[in-house]
């Protein structure tokens, strides 16, 4: 449980640890190790920001001695707890030097005093009072105690440590509207999740889609080469029978033309031999059949020579 300052003692360790927290060293983020910008404390990155309302995130970094650093926010809430035993919470060396216990400075007294007369009005009762009403009230404090940032005193982050203070001092529930902005983030998240899992799942099936379209172009790319090749290999097959079969009917048509010149020839002999056994009369038509005969085997002999070779006539 935190503690409850009823006494002049608990007021005077409070302004002590105030003291500490208004002059603990201020770190610039740029000179802070890449790998060391996060607190230790809360796990979020340090940022240079100023307190303007309530509620607003402070993580300004500051150094102690031991050169560990930390939020300004996260060690005010370390200081501030009731079983703060003043030690590091990485190495365990001593936070709050003595030095701030036994000569505590005026501008401590001047901030801690609007606590004081916070203690007074709510009879000392922090825990009644509701942390917004505590914090103006603190605020007005500080406005009329006229505090202006001086070297060495980081008194703009004075409402940052009333907040941090009030935290742990003033029991109240949250409020309605912080719940329910609490409760549509939640349902936001659940359904950005549903989504992600839907187009994880729309985004694996057209996967899925492709690697069998691809599969499926490839085996058609694979029976078309096929059947090009079968289809090249019988063309050239007909072109080899052609050529054989142009020789062959060459070789006939030779064959068929000698043949039939031997037919004539021989005819022409037998008539030759029929003429000089008939008469005159006889001789003259014999003579002019064996005419009709040669003329007949030539002309014969010269189509088949065209039609062999391919020459075109008419």
């Amino acid at each position: 449980m935190p503690i409850s300052p009823k006494t002049v003692s608990d007021l005077k360790k409070i302004t002590d640890q105030l003291d500490f927290l208004l002059t603990v060293l201020d770190v610039e983020v740029g000179d802070i190790p890449a790998d060391r910008r996060d607190c230790f404390i809360c796990q979020e990155p340090f940022e240079k920001t100023v307190w303007k309302k309530k509620g607003d995130s402070i993580n300004s970094p500051v150094k102690l001695d031991c050169g560990h650093i930390f939020g300004i926010s996260c060690l005010a809430k370390l200081v501030f707890t009731s079983d703060f035993n003043n030690t590091c919470p990485l190495c365990r060396a001593r936070i709050i030097p003595d030095s701030y216990e036994k000569t505590t400075s005026y501008r401590s007294w001047q901030v801690a005093a609007p606590l004081l007369q916070l203690f007074t009005i709510l009879d000392r009762d922090v825990a009644s009072a509701a942390k917004e009403q505590a914090l103006g009230f603190l605020q007005r404090g500080f406005e009329r105690e006229k505090l202006v940032p001086l070297p060495g005193k980081h008194t703009e982050r004075t409402m940052v440590l009333y907040e941090e203070f009030l935290n742990q001092f003033c029991d109240f529930p949250p409020p309605v509207e912080d719940g329910r902005r609490l409760e549509a983030a939640e349902e936001g998240s659940r359904n950005l999740r549903r989504d992600l899992r839907r187009h994880l799942a729309i985004r694996r099936e057209l996967d899925g889609r492709y690697e069998r379209s691809k599969a499926r172009m490839t085996e058609i790319h694979n029976l078309t080469e096929q059947k090009l090749k079968r289809s090249q290999q019988a063309l050239n097959g007909a072109r080899e029978a052609l050529k054989r079969s142009t020789g062959l009917f060459f070789l006939y048509g030779m064959v068929a033309t000698l043949t039939l010149l031997g037919l004539c020839g021989r005819l022409s002999g037998s008539l030759g031999t029929l003429v000089t056994l008939y008469e005159r009369p006889s001789r003259i038509l014999l003579r002019l059949w064996l005419i009709a005969c040669t003329i007949a085997s030539r002309t014969t002999l010269a189509i088949l020579s065209l039609v062999t070779l391919g020459i075109p006539f008419e």
